[in-house]
């Protein structure tokens, strides 16, 4: 039984090189690396991260959670048809050509898929394994996507509010007034692959397990799945904003849990279309909320009558070994007054070996930084400043 079980579970993890949405996961990955990239330099004539960087943000947190996801649904066993999966990824793939990482939160391509499968029309066609594709997508299987859903909502939140500030990239903008203000876009995606159980041949029905299973044999398949998030806000430091955005996720997934376990014990099809509807209803309400919120409150990254404000700190550089932080205002360097990103520079170059710096925390409190330049170092710090935007960009074309 061990040795079926293991067996299963390795033909299940070759299924996902055959599934295009892994390779798709990474083609998305570098896209929209590029694209940060290119509005980086646009707007500081730097990168701040690589893209590297944007590879291993997808890779490790996502496989991290799927490891999570996998110890849970193995354990619960739960199931869709081959079919659903196949729908769900072509779903998945018509989303991620927008290149707008938002539209694939679990909310809207799994609602999206259970509109098709309620909505679709029975057909036939000339070829076995399309019919046995068509044959598995049943509106018997919504209570188990409605728990899918709320799972990985669950997970989406998590990611947000622990991995998706590592995404945040650094814009200059013109505000609704018509001067300059900083702000941070956040294009997050996770690829979290996990095991699901298929109905089929492979592995016999224990008296007790699959738990949530049909059928009276079933097979495993190593699932894709991608999760995609998006945001630019001006109000806030990134930490703060998407640890808040996260926490609202979560709630409103947690609330959701139990009705969507209820509906899989007792097989309510309605409750479990509705639930889906409302979740996506309520992920798009999130965005609109904090849209509304960014147009209404003050920006936080400003230009000021004294000192230079932090917007962003490129990693490995000497500012990141530093006690400073995005969002605080830098008043002197080496004694002499800045109120700009070139009398930083210049008041930096009177001291090419050694440098203070007079910083204003968040709480107005004055303290003092000071450290030794070595050769070859960034000529900046490594800091980049709220300034008079490069790009043509306004707040609103960035939302």
């Amino acid at each position: 039984m061990v040795l079926a079980f293991l067996t299963e579970l390795g033909y299940g993890f070759l299924r996902l090189f055959m599934n295009p949405v892994f390779y798709m996961a990474f083609i998305l990955s570098f896209v929209l690396a590029f694209r940060r990239i290119h509005k980086e330099r646009l707007h500081f004539h730097t990168r701040v991260y690589d893209v590297v960087t944007n590879l291993y943000q997808m890779l490790i947190p996502g496989l991290i959670a799927g490891f999570i996801l996998y110890g849970l649904f193995i354990g619960l066993g739960l199931m869709l048809s081959e079919g659903i999966i196949v729908l769900l990824m072509a779903v998945t793939m018509l989303f991620g050509l927008t290149l707008r990482p938002r539209f694939l939160s679990p909310a809207f391509v799994i609602f999206f898929t259970t509109v098709i499968i309620v909505f679709m029309p029975k057909w036939e066609v000339n070829h076995a394994v399309l019919n046995r594709w068509m044959e598995g997508i049943q509106v018997a299987f919504l209570p188990y996507l409605f728990l899918l859903m709320t799972i990985f909502l669950i997970a989406e939140a998590m990611l947000i509010m622990f991995q998706a500030k590592r995404s945040s990239s650094p814009r200059r903008v013109i505000g609704k007034r018509g001067k300059p203000i900083g702000g941070f876009a956040t294009e997050s995606l996770w690829l979290v692959p996990t095991f699901l159980l298929i109905p089929g041949s492979g592995l016999e029905r224990l008296e007790w397990w699959p738990f949530f299973g049909m059928g009276e044999s079933f097979a495993f398949i190593f699932v894709p799945f991608l999760i995609g998030y998006e945001q630019f806000q001006t109000y806030d430091l990134p930490v703060r904003a998407l640890r808040r955005d996260g926490k609202r996720l979560a709630v409103i997934a947690f609330v959701a849990l139990p009705l969507a376990v209820f509906a899989l014990l007792y097989d309510w099809l309605v409750i479990a279309f509705l639930g889906m509807a409302l979740l996506s209803f309520c992920r798009v309400a999130l965005y609109v909320h904090e849209r509304k919120q960014n147009a209404r409150r003050p920006a936080l990254y400003t230009l000021r009558n004294q000192g230079v404000q932090i917007l962003a700190i490129v990693p490995k550089s000497p500012a990141a070994d530093m006690n400073v932080k995005v969002g605080e205002v830098i008043r002197r360097v080496n004694g002499i007054e800045v109120n700009n990103a070139i009398q930083f520079y210049e008041a930096l170059q009177t001291s090419p070996t050694f440098f203070k710096l007079d910083v204003l925390d968040e709480h107005g409190e004055l303290r003092f930084e000071q450290r030794a330049l070595y050769e070859n170092e960034h000529h900046a710090l490594g800091l980049l400043f709220v300034d008079k935007p490069r790009a043509k960009y306004s707040e609103a074309e960035e939302a």
